[in-house]
């Protein structure tokens, strides 16, 4: 019996051995592994941020030229795509994550502002693709090859995409209400009608989403690597002043309403190979004095004037929806948190994996030992 216990003992301890060599194995390929990340989607992916732009008294053609003139610009280039011709900022989440996650990591960018899901899903399937590029205001043409060939080399992919396909709507009818001289309207309110085709133009655009997003960006992204894909935060929780506008406001809750829908089809499509950073919940934690720290959005201070200045396209700051430089970087940390419980997940996997096989032998082994045993003390016994 005292046999039996020994070889038990030393068995488990064998066992528990091999596997923590093999999770600490394991870890060490993440750790050393040669992270590629690929970044897709609109202005939030790419890092605009309106107090860093230098999108202003830059017209040079030449990309060489710009690109040294960006370099010269605190806190913004960083790296640039040669065969897209967009610039990314520093500061974008997919850049702050890729290098939080290891500093050697090698970062390329397709996000471009502006972008809805029908034009990333045009980048993704058409060859010779013509886009403008809203960052330097120049026709580019695409090669399809390429872009497939990047996803193919990367490991990592980043995805923000889906608030244009609502929010860029809200903002083009915005303008066109005051550009036909009905800036009133967003003070009465719109009336059924108008309402009625609004909501019917964004319940388009979701359902535009969700098949872009299902049958064409999904399955092209997740070929050969993890997606990691944000939920969109709602830039506008806090109305402040602009509770008395009322067709501002009606315009709004259809709007997030929309937005609501495209989160849920992200939420949604959570699975081995995509992985959902719900930065909408995040978000929505934070109070109405918090929330400037984290996106630009101030409508407290909303005025007429402001508003009016909108139709010649000029977008007053404290309406903009983007992130700050501060949001970037807590959306950055969001991504490093699912990245490293994601990457940590074969490890555990594979222990279990092994312990269950090894306990299992041990198990057998002992059987057998015990039978054999038996049968000796019988033969002698007989």
């Amino acid at each position: 019996m005292k046999k039996v216990c020994y070889f038990f003992a030393l068995a488990i301890c064998f066992v528990f051995a091999f596997s923590g060599f093999l999770s600490v194995k394991s870890a060490k390929v993440y750790a050393n592994e040669n992270l590629k990340v690929l970044a897709f989607g609109d202005s939030i992916a790419a890092g605009y941020a309106p107090n860093v732009s230098p999108y202003s008294d830059l017209d040079e053609t030449d990309d060489e030229v710009l690109l040294q003139k960006r370099q010269m610009l605190d806190n913004y280039v960083e790296y640039y795509n040669a065969d897209y011709g967009t610039f990314a900022s520093k500061s974008a989440f997919s850049y702050i994550f890729a290098k939080n996650a290891n500093a050697s990591a090698t970062v390329k960018s397709y996000a471009n502002s502006g972008d809805t899901s029908t034009d990333l899903a045009n980048l993704l399937t058409q060859d010779n693709y013509v886009k403008t590029l809203a960052e330097t205001n120049k026709e580019v043409t695409i090669l399809n090859q390429k872009v497939l060939n990047d996803i193919k080399q990367a490991n990592v992919i980043t995805l923000c995409i889906g608030a244009n396909d609502v929010l860029g709507l809200a903002i083009q009818t915005l303008n066109q209400t005051i550009q036909n001289n009905q800036i009133s309207k967003l003070l009465t309110g719109f009336d059924d009608t108008e309402l009625s085709q609004y909501s019917a133009n964004i319940q388009q655009n979701v359902q535009t989403f969700k098949s872009n997003y299902q049958n064409i960006i999904l399955p092209v992204l997740c070929q050969n690597s993890n997606v990691y894909v944000m939920t969109i935060y709602n830039p506008y929780r806090f109305l402040g002043i602009a509770e008395n506008f009322n067709g501002f406001r009606q315009l709004l809750q259809i709007t997030i309403d929309g937005l609501n829908q495209i989160n849920k089809t992200i939420r949604d499509s959570a699975n081995n190979n995509v992985i959902v950073i719900d930065v909408a919940t995040n978000f929505s934690n934070y109070s109405e004095r918090q929330y400037t720290n984290y996106v630009n959005v101030d409508l407290s201070q909303i005025d007429m004037m402001s508003l009016a200045n909108m139709g010649s396209g000029d977008m007053p700051y404290y309406f903009d929806p983007h992130p700050t430089p501060l949001g970037q970087k807590t959306i950055a940390e969001l991504y490093g948190q699912s990245y490293s419980q994601d990457t940590t997940t074969p490890i555990s996997t594979t222990v279990i994996i092994v312990l269950s096989i090894a306990f299992g032998a041990l198990i057998l082994s002992v059987a057998t030992y015990l039978i054999f045993e038996k049968l000796k003390y019988k033969a002698i016994k007989f």
